[in-house]
Parts: C-alpha cells; structure tokens; sequence
C-alpha cells in the first residue's frame, strides 16, 4: 500500500514537472533597445561596450549619445570635452558610459 502512495506522489510530481516545463521557452530572446539609430537591434542587456563602439562608429552628438544611453538603460556623462578633463566623480559604475566630446561629436567612449 506505501509503494503504491509513493508511486502515486511521485507521478504527481512529474506531471507537475511537465506542465511547468512545457509552459517554458528555450528560446528567450532580451529586450531590444528602440533607440538604436543603426536601425540593428541592440539588447539591452547587451554589454554596455559594444553600445559605446556604435555611439562612437556612428559619431553621435554628446546628446544622441546621452539618449540612446538612456533609452538603453545606462548612465552617461561627458568626461572630456574639446580636449579638457571635465569634473567626474570617481566612483566605478557598470552601467554608467562616459564620453569623450570633440567638435559636438562623440569621439571615445568609456564604461565605469
């Protein structure tokens, strides 16, 4: 009578595992940035590096630049402009790019 309680609970539990396993993707696929003005999808999941290389591959103003950050989920500030350090506070964030302005262009971008 145990074993038959046993086998009873236990096949209750792979129905479970099955129903709940079968309600789930494989395939998951991490949000897309709209502003992307390159018109190729970037996640915004996506390490913050390759966003920086668009920003300066596509030579964006310091305020598309500040958009698409913003619009990506990301923090920015202008480290640098037209060669003069500008006031930045220390700290390290991983979400946080910082720009290097020449000519109202993005000319470097760094993450931290």
């Amino acid at each position: 009578m145990r074993a038959r309680t046993v086998a009873t609970a236990l096949a209750g539990m792979a129905l479970a595992l099955i129903a709940v396993t079968g309600c789930s993707s494989s395939a998951t696929s991490a949000p897309v940035s709209e502003a992307n003005l390159s018109g190729t999808p970037v996640s915004t999941k996506d390490d913050i590096t390759a966003l920086c290389k668009q920003i300066v591959d596509q030579k964006l103003t310091a305020d598309a630049a500040a958009a698409l950050a913003d619009a990506s989920g990301y923090q920015s500030r202008v480290t640098k402009l037209e060669g003069e350090p500008q006031a930045a506070t220390t700290d390290l964030r991983e979400d946080r790019m910082n720009f290097e302005v020449q000519g109202g262009v993005v000319t470097a971008c760094t993450t931290g």
